[in-house]
């Protein structure tokens, strides 16, 4: 494996760039039976026609939009037992009608399904072909969606516990399955040390987590308590390292705290920096990493769900195909549900469904479409 470190950005930098607020909206209307996704939003093309999808919160159910007219498509229910029981939902990804692919926590099988709900292919991947065992991801859309790439599935995985007082040193960021040759194989990547098998169990134990992304031709992983990013080939044989460090976070650590209670403890982690998802604008060959700044919260928060939203403010850091930083754009505070995203065409699209806006509403997922605008020179 070929690893290599390139030079930090620096925060006297001067952007190229920067994301400006459209007045464009989408809009689909929300079952009474479920609530507004989160995060998790798969958007996926049939014949040139754009649809969207997430998982209802019975975490059964795949709800299908026509993307442009918001009109409801398809509603979609799993069984969770028998010979097309798929258990709970965790993550979905779709390639077609015919190809909608779930995994599920604490389970290493991936489901291929069809708009009916029948259970079409199953695809096990509980130990690698020289018989390791596979750590499963349990926390959905916090690690980033599988990747299908020709008879390959990428999945990302959390840290190893097989490995014990070494699941640090060892642990693999991924696991590829290749549904040709029937092979399970660990990804050669390992994780950072940034926390070690004392912390599992408390609350810096997901001092490891990251989001990743697929870019043209390569994986880049993002560290949520971490500066660096990481670009590899597609192989995960080349890695290069880069610092990607945010204007409004001049210093990032592994959240730790001894709260006496739950909600403090909350309280605590809602006001901690951190970064977050990364996607690929393919459109525009740029990268978006968010990045949540140290903020206060009032005391009669409500911080699971300034948690779930996505924290009372962001930034989002625009890089280049070289993970190069070339903008930063800061937002308003409770401005967006922004860990419900996806991108198109036409540019960058935000949730605005947040429980603290005056327009809010339950009965609807919106969505607001951010432009990339360059500075002129």
């Amino acid at each position: 494996m070929v690893f290599v470190l390139e030079a930090c950005n620096t925060q006297d930098r001067k952007d190229d760039c920067f994301l400006s607020l459209s007045n464009e909206f989408l809009s689909f209307p929300v079952s009474s039976d479920t609530y507004l996704p989160y995060r998790g939003i798969e958007i996926f093309s049939v014949d040139n026609k754009e649809y969207l999808a997430y998982r209802g919160s019975d975490r059964q159910t795949v709800f299908i939009y026509e993307l442009l007219s918001g009109k409801p498509l398809k509603c979609v229910r799993y069984s969770m037992e028998g010979g097309d029981g798929i258990g709970k939902i965790g993550e979905i990804h779709i390639e077609d009608f015919d190809h909608i692919y779930i995994t599920t926590p604490y389970r290493s099988v991936i489901y291929r399904t069809d708009t009916t709900g029948v259970v079409l292919q199953k695809i096990n991947y509980d130990k690698t072909s020289d018989d390791i065992p596979v750590e499963l991801e349990t926390i959905a859309g916090t690690l980033g969606p599988i990747v299908i790439l020709d008879s390959k599935i990428y999945i990302p995985q959390d840290l190893n516990m097989f490995y014990g007082n070494e699941l640090v040193d060892k642990s693999k960021v991924g696991v590829v399955v290749d549904t040709i040759r029937h092979t399970v194989e660990l990804l050669p990547v390992g994780f950072p040390h940034l926390i070690s098998y004392l912390d599992i169990g408390t609350s810096a134990g997901f001092g490891c987590f990251y989001n990743r992304c697929f870019g043209e031709d390569c994986f880049v992983y993002g560290f949520l308590y971490s500066d660096i990013m990481y670009k590899t080939s597609i192989d995960h044989k080349n890695v290069i390292k880069k610092h990607v460090r945010s204007k409004y976070i001049p210093k990032i650590d592994v959240f730790r705290t001894d709260a006496s209670n739950f909600n403090q403890m909350l309280k605590q982690e809602a006001e901690f920096a951190i970064y977050g998802d990364c996607l690929y604008d393919r459109y525009r060959n740029v990268y978006y990493r968010f990045a949540y700044p140290s903020s206060e919260l009032d005391n009669n928060d409500s911080y699971l769900e300034i948690l779930r939203n996505g924290r009372k403010q962001f930034s989002i850091i625009i890089l280049n195909e070289n993970l190069e930083i070339i903008g930063e754009t800061l937002f308003p505070e409770f401005a967006f549900s922004n860990r419900a995203h996806f991108v198109r065409e036409d540019g960058l699209y935000l949730s605005v469904s947040h429980f603290k806006r005056k327009d809010f509403s339950e009965d609807e997922l919106r969505f607001q479409r951010l432009d990339l605008v360059y500075n002129k020179k």
